[in-house]
């Protein structure tokens, strides 16, 4: 049987069969959360139904945008398309909302017949382009284009917005995310000329005490930088600015990916896995390896200190081969392994009864090892999908504990 790549991303069951997930180019990873584009646009074209013919959602990776194109009947008017956003804002998670939305009467095609995605990208990069480099005309923007919030007027005839208090709204009550925020304070901090401006502001956007207008006129007092960009092909022995604020003290090579968060292990050491299957302890001072660990796949959790055993420099770290390790940091030396059904990806937990770790297992995705007798305290099934999240320890009254 011959397999060729066509870009389709699939899932096989233990029967089998494969099913159609989407397209591989169609999974981004946007402010750290990886989802699938097409799911969200079916989510969109659900929500609009009949508002809609057609929908494509496109991540422009050189401004970290996730921009919308909507395709609209041809007689639709402003008040129409404000509708359209705020159904949008109301019915999408945090995580799916997008920082613009685009209208457009029809898509344009390629030779095949489908939608021209390239297109699309230009219409982005040129908006992009030609956008107001002024701070308060970005946010302006912003909120009446993608929030569908209109500024002009404080009282609307249409219901859904009737009550609607205009400037004097919070970001967060105009339909803004903490997503949005972060995506905001990108774009306009890199015209702001002082990072306390763009800290300022980010705090202003997350805050429910300060309304639209006040965080206007936070930007129109804000000076624009007049310092020029930095070439990103930035010769290493420039006389630059740069250069004499940043220098590297050291550096390794891992050989492949590194997923994983280091650990820094008081100020001596720094703890690192990567694709390669090879896990480092580095000098953080020289960056001279003091211990290698090689195990039988990838490796993208992060190194966990364990610090309530007799055993010194004991850590503990998941890998893609469905075992958590136990090992010296200080010599790469294993102590021992358990096979816990399922491969590990977020860091486990140390805590005074065991070892509590997050797998990818079918049967049991979250359980709790005695980390003397290596046995098993108890196991748990979370939810049917796979466990990427670090578990997390809550103090509750009666000193009692809850991991989530």
């Amino acid at each position: 049987m011959c397999f060729r790549n066509t870009g389709d991303l699939v899932f096989r069951d233990e029967f089998g069969r494969v099913f159609y997930i989407g397209r591989t180019d169609s999974i981004i990873k946007r402010l750290g959360v990886r989802f699938n584009l097409e799911s969200l646009q079916q989510k969109i074209q659900k929500i609009l139904n009949s508002t809609s013919s057609n929908v494509k959602c496109i991540w422009h990776e050189e401004t970290r945008k996730l921009v919308c194109f909507v395709q609209t009947i041809s007689n639709a008017d402003a008040t129409e398309l404000m509708h359209i956003r705020r159904r949008l804002i109301q019915n999408l998670l945090e995580i799916d909302r997008p920082d613009d939305i685009v209208f457009i009467s029809s898509f344009p095609l390629n030779s095949h017949g489908k939608i021209d995605s390239q297109t699309l990208m230009k219409k982005i990069a040129n908006k992009s382009f030609t956008s107001s480099a002024d701070p308060k005309g970005i946010f302006h923007t912003f909120i009446t284009e993608t929030l569908g919030v209109d500024l002009m007027r404080k009282n609307a005839s249409e219901a859904s917005i009737e009550n609607m208090p205009g400037l004097n709204m919070s970001f967060n009550a105009a339909g803004g995310t903490s997503f949005q925020a972060l995506s905001l304070v990108s774009q306009i901090g890199a015209i702001l000329e002082h990072q306390c401006d763009q800290n300022e502001l980010l705090a202003m956007l997350l805050s429910s005490q300060h309304s639209l207008e006040t965080i206007m006129n936070f930007l129109a007092a804000c000076s624009v930088s007049k310092l020029q960009v930095i070439s990103k092909t930035l010769p290493v022995n420039s006389s630059s600015y740069v250069k004499k604020r940043f220098k590297f003290l050291w550096s390794t090579s891992l050989n492949k990916c590194v997923d994983s968060a280091p650990c820094i292990v008081g100020d001596k050491w720094v703890c690192v896995g990567s694709h390669s299957h090879i896990l480092k302890t580095l000098d953080t001072q020289l960056g001279a390896p003091m211990a290698v660990l090689e195990l039988p796949d990838r490796i993208e959790c992060k190194v966990e200190i364990v610090s309530n055993m007799n055993t010194s420099y004991i850590a503990v770290v998941g890998c893609y081969d469905q075992h958590v390790y136990a090992f010296n940091f200080t010599n790469g030396h294993i102590y021992w392994r358990i096979d816990l059904g399922g491969l590990i990806k977020a860091k486990p937990l140390s805590c005074a009864t065991g070892l509590v770790v997050a797998t990818y297992g079918e049967q049991f995705n979250v359980v709790c090892i005695s980390l003397k007798t290596k046995n098993y305290i108890w196991r748990k099934k979370n939810w049917n999908e796979r466990n990427l999240c670090q578990p997390c320890r809550y103090e509750l009254k009666g000193g009692d504990y809850l991991y989530t």
